[in-house]
């Protein structure tokens, strides 16, 4: 049997019950997105700091909004 999600979403997220996709907790830190996106992503910001936080200071209201705007894509 196979750990992998059955309708996974966008960018490999899982999908709950009613279809959303997974989220990133505002309380996960750059650092850790950074493994994911690269270490381009937010480069003036340490990675000790929050998601929210970014967003907040940004004026973003979702991670998606702030890759989409940055040019940010996962890494392989």
């Amino acid at each position: 049997m196979s750990d992998s999600p059955k309708n996974p979403g966008l960018d490999g997220r899982a999908r709950d019950k009613d279809g959303q996709t997974d989220h990133k907790h505002p309380t996960t830190k750059i650092k850790h997105l950074r493994e994911h996106y690269g270490k381009h992503f937010a480069p003036d910001w340490d990675g000790e700091r929050t998601l929210g936080e970014l967003l907040k200071e940004s004026k973003f209201e979702s991670l998606s909004q702030y890759v989409k705007h940055h040019g940010h894509h996962p890494v392989s």
